[in-house]
């Protein structure tokens, strides 16, 4: 009977230990739970401008190109020509479909709604022999900073083209296959200033951001493509449209680093730990789509002189470019 109770009293006495020195965990504050819900939106942020501009980049290599399905030959004439031209890609940027807890994408990143990325161009083609000629265009521009945005870009490629058909009664059908590289990098400058709200276990908390943030995307991508060139020579009017596909490859890479301090209060009383500062240096790589389709539509006016005007999409962006070429 004594060993029984005094067997109690061990066990007892064990459990009663245990239970007091057992460790006590405190329920994460509303400030670390804001501060956490502000890390995870810049990265969504990060992450979703990554893989939209890696669709993009792919497509935007390849504009440019002159497109009238009429092939230089080196034997008969016109024998080669040179141009100029400038166009814009238009890609459509939706921050405000991102699931967001605390940041405000307005007051976080200075990037527009649909972003418009410019293409100079300089092209030069000559005729090989008859039904096939030879081109090289290059694209391009030098450091521009505008409004705390920043970017420079330089590109180059090549194209082959096969006249498959040509003739007065039925449009001419031209195959043109190429190469495009493309290489550069834009900056997005932003002083953050964010007064909203942010809702922790059902309470409503009065929060603010200060500081700033620096989005960059850099690409290096390549392209070969295959497009088929339908077209008519009316005189001085030439329409033409083609359908293509893309294989691309390469590499997108994203970089957005923040420094802001923040401040989280509830009834105009500070909660416990705000005042913070928080840095994040996020980066992101996205692969360019490996395969995508080009559609084009455009029109030439003039002979030796030519003006062509030209729309592309991959059925998600949207490019416009005109250019002025002189045939020898």
């Amino acid at each position: 009977m004594k060993t029984t109770q005094s067997l109690r009293r061990i066990l007892g006495g064990v459990f009663l230990g245990l239970l007091l020195g057992a460790p006590v965990h405190a329920a994460p504050s509303p400030d670390a739970d804001f501060i956490a819900s502000v890390t995870g939106d810049y990265n969504n942020i990060s992450s979703y401008l990554n893989n939209e501009l890696a669709r993009t980049f792919g497509f935007y290599s390849t504009l440019g190109w002159p497109t009238s399905p009429e092939v230089l030959n080196l034997m008969s004439g016109p024998r080669g020509e040179i141009g100029v031209g400038l166009g814009v890609d238009l890609v459509k940027v939706n921050l405000d479909s991102l699931p967001l807890n605390a940041l405000s994408p307005d007051s976080n990143i200075n990037i527009p709604g649909v972003l418009p990325l410019p293409f100079p161009i300089w092209q030069a083609k000559i005729g090989l022999f008859k039904d096939l000629d030879f081109g090289l265009r290059g694209t391009g521009y030098p450091r521009i900073e505008r409004d705390q945005i920043s970017t420079a870009n330089r590109g180059w490629g090549f194209e082959v083209r096969y006249q498959a058909l040509s003739g007065v009664k039925y449009p001419s059908v031209t195959v043109n296959v190429s190469w495009d590289r493309m290489q550069g990098d834009i900056y997005f400058h932003t002083n953050i200033d964010q007064q909203s709200t942010y809702v922790d276990s059902g309470t409503t908390y009065a929060s603010t951001l200060s500081g700033q943030s620096v989005y960059m995307n850099a690409w290096d991508v390549h392209s070969f493509g295959v497009k088929v060139v339908v077209g008519k020579n009316l005189g001085i009017f030439h329409p033409f449209g083609a359908m293509g596909i893309q294989r691309q490859g390469g590499q997108v890479t994203s970089r957005f680093q923040v420094d802001v301090q923040e401040a989280l209060s509830s009834g105009g009383v500070p909660v416990v730990g705000t005042g913070q500062n928080v840095h994040l240096d996020l980066t992101n790589v996205a692969l360019p789509p490996v395969l995508q389709p080009k559609y084009i539509l455009g029109f030439e006016l003039g002979t030796g002189f030519r003006w062509s005007n030209v729309f592309e999409t991959n059925g998600r962006d949207r490019s416009f470019s005109t250019s002025f070429r002189v045939q020898i």
